[in-house]
């Protein structure tokens, strides 16, 4: 089974009609597209712990989240403005996938006309950012321990982009075979 998402967060209960309509667990996987929030696998997985959910997203974040969620690790390193969250050594990845999304708070400071507010809060986010890390790690702990999906792939642009499909989706052929048809947007 495939399901399609759109921009913005996926309603609790779209994901339940969902849930209803297409009777994932008679599907031998479910492949979420778009995964953003990783919401409809977690209704999914809190609903049918055994199922077999793959999940793909394009952000730094949703990538850090899913690979993790399948235990892997992204790799991926603090440069240039954002070097100095490196001085702290995240190692673990929900350490590293907290470093991020606060680095994406941190960084819409960053843009713009500075103003008095922005800089403080700057200062204020990098003066506590341990702390702040140590509080978001939680959260995202809670998120790992709801998402246990079977795999994740990153979308990917230029030359990576032309990879043939079925690597990207390996049971496609099968589904082939079942009547199912790709309609791929470029």
């Amino acid at each position: 089974m495939f399901t399609y998402s759109f921009l913005g967060v996926v309603l609790t209960n779209l994901i339940a009609t969902i849930v209803v309509l297409c009777a994932p667990q008679e599907w031998p996987a479910v492949y979420v597209a778009c995964s953003g929030t990783f919401r409809t696998e977690r209704d999914l997985l809190a609903k049918f712990r055994d199922l077999e959910v793959r999940s793909n997203d394009v952000s730094l974040l949703s990538s850090a989240l899913g690979l993790a969620g399948c235990g892997e690790a992204l790799e991926f390193r603090f440069k240039d403005e954002l070097g100095w969250i490196e001085d702290f050594g995240f190692a673990e990845p929900d350490e590293h996938i907290a470093a991020i999304l606060l680095a994406l708070n941190y960084s819409s400071y960053a843009k713009g006309r500075a103003n008095r507010f922005k800089i403080e809060h700057k200062e204020h986010m990098k003066a506590s950012f341990a702390a702040y890390v140590a509080d978001t790690r939680k959260m995202v702990w809670k998120t790992l321990q709801a998402m246990p999906v079977a795999g994740y792939f990153r979308a990917a642009v230029g030359a990576e982009a032309r990879l043939t499909r079925a690597t990207r989706f390996p049971r496609l052929p099968q589904l082939r075979q079942a009547g199912w048809r790709w309609r791929w947007r470029s």
